[in-house]
């Protein structure tokens, strides 16, 4: 039986997440106002994707000794503590950046670098990761089919990937660190 491509980037993905050392995760959001339900959704879409492109460039130049695994991700909005809204139904998926690293990424930096992409329009969340937080993010991707971005092409006019790895020869094998 032949791979299908969304089960061969399931499998691409997994193994990176695994055969690599990921010390951090670096997770950028849009800031969302909770006054309009379609405003919010529509906004963090575009704040997201009009600027992924130049926040992976200067992420990979700034942060030149850090191997980087990029990825973009889909999000309940439900799931985000403390947002309070409006609208009664807070139930969209939005898109939002996410990223492991190998090394800590200087928080002022990384503030540098959203700031000059996105200005005040988002925030970011980071935290150190540990061989179970990587083990479950692993399992979650095995159980879970990926999400479908297609929607999100006709907004960018384009095809663009869900994950890369930057600063790929600084990436750590695992074995290295045993």
């Amino acid at each position: 039986m032949t791979e299908t491509a969304a089960e061969k980037r399931k499998r691409k993905l997994i193994t990176e997440l695994r055969d690599y050392q990921w010390l951090y995760q670096y997770s950028v959001f849009p800031r969302l106002l909770g006054a309009n339900r379609e405003e919010d959704k529509s906004r963090a879409e575009e704040i997201i994707l009009s600027g992924v492109d130049e926040f992976r460039d200067k992420l990979r130049r700034k942060a030149s000794k850090t191997g980087i695994l990029f990825e973009l991700r889909k999000m309940n909005v439900t799931l985000i503590r403390g947002f309070r809204t409006e609208y009664r139904r807070k139930d969209f998926v939005q898109i939002y950046i996410t990223f492991h690293t190998s090394a800590k990424i200087e928080n002022g930096l990384l503030g540098e670098i959203a700031n000059a992409v996105y200005g005040d329009e988002v925030n970011i969340k980071a935290r150190s990761l540990s061989e179970q937080d990587v083990l479950r993010a692993i399992e979650k991707i095995r159980i879970h089919s990926l999400h479908d971005f297609s929607s999100y092409y006709e907004i960018t006019g384009r095809k663009f990937n869900r994950y890369s790895g930057i600063n790929r020869s600084r990436f750590i094998r695992k074995e290295e660190v045993l």
